[in-house]
């Protein structure tokens, strides 16, 4: 699984005395690791990761005698995930997709007429290697069913077109014909 971690840029990851968020988030990001998930850090260009790590920052802002505007910096973290969010909005609706009133920050649906046809465009992905489960009746209203994708700025905009162009290559849904769906061992 693709994992983004964002981490407070005040402290560097892990810490070298106090933070105790970022020592959790340290914490969490190499044991993800170790389990073989594709891990992506948001954090100060000196912290010490195994994962991917996207500097946000030369280093720590509280021990950074350079720093004079700390927010500006945790916007620019943000915007590098509303950005990616917005890229797989605007391929979605080139792609003819319904992405219904998203505004393109963070997660972002992809409705569909049917659960029935929800639930194959789930199964689609997932056969080629995209784990997105159905939001289906009861999770939504019935005649909404929906697809939810998690952004993060580490996606690529290969990556978000990868997807997009699966989900345009899935097959036709026949009426009433049987479902099956396949099961995934968490």
């Amino acid at each position: 699984m693709r994992i983004a971690q964002v981490s407070p840029l005040i402290e560097r990851v892990p810490p070298v005395t106090y933070g105790g968020t970022e020592r959790v988030v340290s914490y969490l990001t190499e044991a993800l690791v170790k389990m073989g998930h594709r891990v992506t850090l948001f954090a100060s260009a000196d912290s010490k990761t195994s994962a991917r790590l996207i500097p946000c920052c030369e280093r720590a802002l509280r021990l950074d005698p350079a720093n004079r505007d700390a927010l500006a910096l945790h916007l620019l973290e943000m915007e590098l995930v509303a950005q990616n969010a917005e890229r797989f909005r605007q391929c979605a609706h080139e792609a003819g997709l319904d992405t219904g009133p998203a505004i393109g920050r963070g997660v972002v649906p992809i409705l569909f007429g049917s659960s029935r046809e929800t639930m194959l465009a789930s199964q689609h992905l997932l056969e080629h290697g995209f784990y997105c489960p159905p939001i289906v009746q009861i999770g939504v209203p019935k005649d909404q069913p929906r697809l939810r994708f998690f952004i993060s700025a580490s996606h690529t905009e290969e990556e978000i077109r990868k997807v997009i162009a699966t989900l345009g290559s899935r097959p036709v849904v026949v009426p009433d014909a049987p479902v099956q769906v396949a099961s995934v061992a968490l």
